[in-house]
């Protein structure tokens, strides 16, 4: 950052943060009605996609169930009651500051045990390796407009076979259209097939209360302020790429379905990962750099929006309990697909080495 010029604030990029207010909608509110009227490449993509109305951001207090959480007996949530402190430090000719949140509690417990997650009911998918859309879902419900053309129909319109999530008044649009079309198209099969391997989690994670209480696109996600009043947010995402990062921090680019893109840095001092589960050997610690791969998906339970000592937000997860990686090696990215990725990737500017002097 450059002597004497203003260093970016985390209003600059979404706006002043207003508390909220029975009778006045949130700041998230505005986000969701806005992405209502949004779209990406002709599809809505929005909380709504799984037949959610606000349920993936809310705010939550501990689960009944939290019998072996540190927090119960301080009366604390973990996402309340925290106090900041701000710390500064010279970098060249400017000066970075940092504002670390702690709380008087101890960490929010993610995790059940072992013991008594083996007593819950185990969960799969009912609809086997690939989750089939409800019907009140965004992307399943039927179209009278021509994703291409934009041409109104009086009758539902043909819908692409693969995702069901645009529809075309005749081949001849569908095939012009179909370059436009396939990376989205390929992006919500994959997510199809990663929301049917959620289910496991469930029974391992206090704030996940069902298979369906996430959400699939960073808009959802709250600001740090609104997460410190207590607002949540369990989110689906996919690793595009590793991303450089300084001061020994792994640092990963995650791309959600509609297609934005951001950081992911894991703080946790531990640097390692440990796969919820039952069985001894996969339960085991796993070096970061053998499950955080490119085309991983990952389930963050509690995101919310960090803005970083160079300006730019993003996520950051300090306890790598409150993560669950979902393995798709089985389903590789096809070369198309890799090919938009990585050039996604190397065209976007957060992953480019950091310089503070801009």
């Amino acid at each position: 950052m450059a002597e004497g010029g203003k260093k970016p604030t985390f209003e600059d990029f979404y706006g002043e943060v207003a508390f909220e207010d029975q009778n006045n909608k949130s700041l998230h509110s505005q986000f969701a009605d806005q992405c209502k009227s949004e779209s990406h490449n002709g599809t809505f993509v929005t909380a709504k996609r799984f037949g959610l109305e606000s349920n993936c951001v809310k705010n939550r207090a501990a689960s009944s169930d939290r019998t072996f959480g540190p927090d119960v007996a301080n009366g604390c949530d973990g996402a309340t009651q925290l106090t900041g402190k701000i710390t500064t430090t010279k970098f060249g000719t400017g000066v970075l500051t940092n504002i670390e949140w702690s709380t008087a509690s101890r960490p929010r417990v993610y995790r059940r045990p072992r013991h008594v997650a083996q007593k819950m009911t185990i969960a799969s998918c009912p609809d086997g390796a690939k989750v089939k859309r409800l019907d009140t879902d965004v992307l399943s419900k039927l179209s009278t407009i021509c994703n291409l053309c934009r041409k109104t129909s009086p009758e539902p319109l043909k819908r692409c076979a693969r995702c069901l999530a645009v529809s075309y008044c005749s081949k001849d649009c569908q095939l012009r259209d179909f370059m436009n079309h396939k990376m989205f198209c390929r992006r919500c099969d994959r997510y199809d097939v990663a929301r049917a391997r959620v289910y496991p989690a469930v029974r391992f994670f206090h704030d996940l209360q069902d298979a369906r209480d996430y959400s699939v696109v960073l808009r959802d996600m709250p600001t740090e302020q609104q997460f410190e009043r207590g607002a949540w947010c369990n989110l689906l995402v996919e690793i595009h790429r590793l991303v450089y990062f300084p001061w020994g921090r792994y640092s990963c680019l995650v791309g959600d379905l509609a297609g934005e893109v951001t950081r992911v840095i894991f703080h946790d001092e531990r640097k390692a990962y440990r796969h919820p589960s039952l069985g001894q050997a996969r339960h085991g610690p796993s070096p970061l750099d053998t499950c955080f791969l490119p085309g991983q998906f990952l389930l963050l339970i509690g995101a919310h929006w960090r803005q970083f000592t160079d300006g730019r937000p993003g996520i950051r997860i300090n306890d790598l309990d409150s993560v669950y990686v979902i393995n798709m090696s089985d389903h590789a990215w096809p070369k198309d697909y890799r090919r938009a990725i990585e050039q996604d990737a190397q065209s976007n500017h957060l992953v480019l080495p950091l310089n503070f002097k801009i």
